[in-house]
């Protein structure tokens, strides 16, 4: 028996009917869009994972060093406030803000104002879920860098969570 490839009987034959194959079509459109909604959400997953926390004095979880891009620093909600170049620390806007040495984050006047995770003794908490990090501005000129203060043995009355913001 001789098939009829060109005909529209041998095509129906074989894919289906148009209608058969519209609904394939649509049904394959269907997954590939929930895959890479799936992708999606696990690659802003892993995102999350990456970095060294910084922790207040209380060992609440207040800000993050993303150490894949640049080594900017973000508070919790995922809002870009400082980088890290040396040892130094940054604002976007050009200002010094102070230095990040040996897991502690000092001030201008030499007073530990937050830290990483086990380069003090203090218990941190769980970490709670991050934000969604959002885009870096461009970096401003910088402006001149302090003299680094001597290091004191108390910490700052400035919280961590206000510090990135008050020299702004």
């Amino acid at each position: 028996m001789a098939h009829c490839w060109g005909t529209t009987k041998g095509m129906n034959r074989l894919w289906g009917n148009n209608r058969k194959l519209s609904k394939r079509v649509a049904l394959l459109k269907t997954h590939s869009i929930a895959i890479s909604i799936i992708i999606l959400f696990l690659t802003v997953s892993i995102v999350h994972a990456e970095g060294i926390t910084l922790f207040d004095y209380q060992g609440e979880a207040t800000a993050y060093i993303d150490t894949d891009h640049g080594m900017n620093i973000y508070v919790w909600d995922g809002k870009p406030v400082a980088y890290i170049e040396g040892s130094s620390i940054w604002g976007f806007n050009g200002t010094h803000l102070g230095w990040f040495k040996e897991g502690i984050i000092w001030d201008h006047d030499g007073y530990a104002v937050g830290f990483s995770e086990g380069s003090v003794g203090i218990v941190t908490k769980v970490e709670p879920e991050k934000g969604i990090r959002q885009i870096a501005p461009i970096k401003s000129i910088k402006g001149i860098k302090p003299i680094k203060p001597m290091h004191k043995e108390m910490r700052s009355r400035v919280p961590l969570s206000l510090f990135f913001f008050i020299r702004k």
